[in-house]
């Protein structure tokens, strides 16, 4: 009867009484005064998944803005052309690569995802390094003539075609970035779940 009038609010006990009621189902008395308390990684990963799907999604937008605005600029004078094509290089990669990863972060939030562990995460962890070390050595030099006046790129026969291969694949298809971001968020993590240890009460 108590506890139902507890339970429905007319009613509060005392201290003593909520001391007998802990000891009785063997939790801590600041779990009635307060409500369980939300595990620490719980805390930080919410956080994170604010950080990064909220700077995501301002990134996004400011991304699909300057891009149509330099995109008109280019249209009204063609020696503007140069700030459009930094902006499909730059901006529109690193977007979509954020992207990929807040999109992981956030299906991690709702539903929880397991990282690879050990051998596969180091591999995993080479090949998006890697990946994206190659996309930047041959993607770089065209940044620098946009953003510089030089007249013409040296050409150097096989490496001008590669050059030009991601060149159409970072301007026309910037989709594909999405999944060096999941990549990056999957092998490479800034930080390394925690493990519960064996006396944790809130471990699962």
């Amino acid at each position: 009867m108590y506890l139902y009038l507890w339970e429905t609010g007319r009613s509060c006990p005392d201290i003593d009484t909520r001391e007998k009621i802990s000891e009785t189902l063997e939790v801590e008395l600041t779990w009635l005064l307060y409500g369980k308390p939300v595990p620490k990684d719980e805390t930080e990963k919410r956080k994170a998944t604010l950080v990064l799907v909220g700077g995501s999604a301002v990134l996004h937008i400011s991304t699909r803005v300057l891009s149509a605005y330099t995109k008109k600029m280019m249209l009204a004078h063609i020696r503007k052309a140069g700030f459009h094509v930094l902006v499909r290089l730059i901006l529109v990669p690193l977007d979509m690569i954020v992207l990929g990863a807040a999109i992981l972060q956030l299906i991690d939030f709702l539903m929880g995802i397991k990282r690879p562990q050990n051998g596969v995460q180091k591999v995993g962890r080479v090949t998006t390094v890697c990946a994206a070390g190659v996309i930047l050595f041959f993607v770089l030099p065209i940044i620098i003539f946009y953003a510089s006046s030089l007249p013409s790129l040296p050409v150097i026969p096989v490496y001008h075609q590669i050059s030009g291969f991601f060149f159409n694949m970072t301007y026309s298809s910037s989709w594909v970035y999405l999944f060096l971001g999941m990549a990056a968020w999957l092998f490479c993590p800034l930080k390394n779940p925690a493990r519960p240890s064996e006396d944790d009460p809130l471990k699962p």
